[in-house]
């Protein structure tokens, strides 16, 4: 009996042991291509061979059960299309998938995610399926919500208020049902956002923060809404950025401050967002919170405009067309103009109409 006990507790302690050291090495391989891909962001150059290299670390930690990891891959080769020729170089089939799958389809790590209980991965996929099949759709939406997504428990909630919106008459039992829903509602979300914003999630601080400043669930409260995206901003979320820069440049419930404002909006910028770049620009054309620069702000609004900001192009546009920040270039001005036109811009299309109709 007592060799049948140490021959068990033995082979318990290997998978113990085999378990912690397997777990380990996923969250090396994580926090080493966290650092890749921070360095990447920062970096204004797109040097997709070195996002690779983090995608294969991922990838790595995620086939050792690492959740975040998943998502993060399938995250990053959607958001950052331009660089699969270098992807498919560092990238595999991993162990998990079937021989039909390809390693490049984010679908396959957010499932692969979703089927570790994480809930942003749930949502993802979710996304992904909201248009093909909506029954099944339906059902990851809920259970990215169970897995404490406050982005899915969020549209669950929004979904089912366009429900409720069908309804004309209600009875004051109805109504009182459904103020009540909403209550549990938005304190499950506000709960998962702030979890999440914890553990350094910056998108769900950025999701708090807003959800705070548009007063979605009650009063609207500026102060903790600055507090949350700084938070976000400081985990260099560029959106986040970008809209503290709006709140202190505005004044919105905190005090007001260009200089602030301009520095959280170039830090946008550096981060990859073209409306940063705009605003940033904007500030610099204007002489807000620093030195008037028109060379510097046609260089932003340029580089927005390459990257499809079609306020971007407008506004380089008029600078072409004026000769500010560099040489007067009509036809360069011109094309500017429909290129705003083509990306939807309606004062876009009408300076071009303007335009031709000067030409006749």
């Amino acid at each position: 009996m007592s060799r049948m006990f140490r021959f068990l507790f033995g082979g318990l302690f290997l998978l113990f042991v085999s378990t912690v050291a397997f777990a380990s090495t996923a969250k090396t391989s994580y926090q080493q291509a966290e650092q890749i891909r921070i360095q990447f962001i920062k970096t204004q150059a797109d040097n997709y061979p070195k996002l690779a290299q983090a995608l294969a670390l991922y990838a790595k930690a995620c086939a050792s059960k690492h959740a975040r990891a998943c998502w993060k891959v399938g995250f990053l080769l959607e958001t950052y299309p331009k660089g699969r020729d270098d992807y498919a170089k560092q990238l595999k089939l991993p162990p998990f998938a079937k021989k039909t799958d390809k390693p490049l389809s984010p679908r396959l790590w957010y499932t692969r995610g979703c089927s570790l209980r994480l809930g942003d991965a749930c949502f993802y996929t979710y996304r992904g399926l909201a248009k093909q099949d909506s029954r099944r759709a339906s059902l990851l939406l809920k259970r990215a919500c169970r897995f404490k997504s406050g982005e899915a428990c969020y549209h669950l909630y929004l979904k089912r208020k366009a429900v409720w919106a069908k309804s004309k008459a209600l009875s004051k039992r109805t109504r009182t049902r459904r103020q009540r829903e909403t209550y549990r509602f938005s304190r499950k979300i506000f709960r998962f956002f702030n979890a999440a914003c914890q553990r350094g999630v910056a998108k769900d601080c950025y999701a708090m923060g807003h959800l705070h400043f548009k007063g979605i669930f009650g009063l609207k409260q500026p102060k903790v809404a600055y507090r949350v995206f700084t938070r976000a901003c400081a985990l260099n979320l560029a959106e986040a950025c970008d809209y503290l820069g709006v709140i202190v440049g505005g004044g919105l419930g905190v005090k007001q401050d260009f200089k602030a404002a301009r520095a959280f909006h170039q830090k946008a910028c550096q981060l990859h967002s073209m409306d940063g770049c705009v605003h940033f620009g904007g500030m610099v054309f204007r002489g807000l919170g620093g030195e008037k620069d028109l060379m510097e702000a046609r260089r932003q609004f340029r580089n927005a405009c390459m990257n499809d900001h079609a306020q971007a192009c407008l506004l380089l546009g008029e600078m072409m067309l004026r000769g500010e920040g560099g040489d007067r270039d009509l036809k360069a001005g011109f094309r500017t103009y429909k290129r705003a036109c083509k990306l939807k811009h309606t004062v876009g299309c009408q300076r071009v109409r303007e335009i031709q109709k000067y030409m006749k």
